[in-house]
């Protein structure tokens, strides 16, 4: 179902999409139409990218080794802490 928009824009602008739209034999409300679709379709990089989680996991391995003695959460906690509070 169709629905009515009304919408303003700049005089000089819509004398050339209306001059485009007849040049390409389409209406101006399909050039919106097909402008809004094109702006709520999600982009491919989006799509291959669906979570942080799906990139972290498809990432290799470290060669890097971490001491395990360091608590790493309690020493992000305290860099986190406002200074007053150290």
């Amino acid at each position: 179902m169709k629905k009515r928009l009304n919408i303003t824009i700049d005089k000089d602008t819509l004398t050339k999409i209306k001059r485009y739209a007849d040049e390409h034999d389409l209406s101006v409300s399909s050039i919106v139409e097909e402008h809004f679709e094109a702006l709520l379709k999600p982009t491919q990089k989006q799509k291959n990218q669906s979570s942080l989680i799906a990139l972290a996991n498809s990432l290799p391995p470290t060669k890097i080794t971490f001491p395990t003695e360091i608590d790493w959460k309690k020493n992000y906690q305290e860099a986190k802490r406002p200074n007053h509070e150290k």
